[in-house]
């Protein structure tokens, strides 16, 4: 018997005309969510509701007409990213998204809200600003980070912290006369 990959997740209501992304570890549900939304699997237990529906009890011509699924490599103009795309369709159609990706910057610049599944379970769910924050990068990926305000979009930005070529945490000085930086 398989092990699911979601035990129990629940999105709550994705407001109409927000994009929200889900981030995470391999394996741990992101692309399972977006397939059982789209009635690819169905699901062993509970039920995935979109617009009050069943989605699995509804027509495929009726779902087809309100979800759409983009593969992870889709060709577009040069120039013209997926992202753009969709924030366009956002923007100018209130289209609500809701995307898988892998990037944790991508996800902090394109989403209003963040889903971060971990385990198979829910590890953090809410806005951009209170879900991507160092604490939830260590709990889902095991990485230490520092998240800044990205100065381009005014996002969190995710900067992972490794072994070299960082600067020492203490601030340093250089006393008069010498030429070595102290702690």
């Amino acid at each position: 018997m398989r092990t699911p990959r979601l035990r129990v997740l629940a999105l709550g209501v994705v407001p109409v005309g927000m994009a929200k992304a889900n981030f995470g570890d391999d394996a741990c549900g992101k692309s399972t969510l977006l397939r059982s939304m789209s009635r690819l699997p169905a699901p062993r237990a509970g039920r995935v509701v979109l617009d009050g529906k069943e989605v699995h009890r509804t027509p495929a011509e009726e779902l087809a007409r309100t979800l759409g699924l983009l593969p992870q490599s889709p060709v577009t103009p040069e120039g013209i990213t997926v992202l753009d795309l969709l924030t366009d369709l956002n923007r100018t159609r209130g289209t609500t998204i809701v995307m898988v990706l892998h990037d944790l910057n991508l996800a902090a610049r394109y989403a209003d809200r963040l889903i971060a599944p971990a385990a198979g379970g829910l590890h953090a769910a809410g806005n951009t600003e209170e879900v991507m924050t160092g604490d939830t990068v260590r709990s889902v990926y095991g990485m230490e980070s520092r998240v800044i305000e990205d100065p381009v979009s005014g996002r969190p930005l995710v900067l992972p912290v490794g072994r070299h070529h960082t600067t020492p945490t203490t601030p340093t000085s250089t006393v008069a006369g010498d030429n070595e930086a102290r702690p």
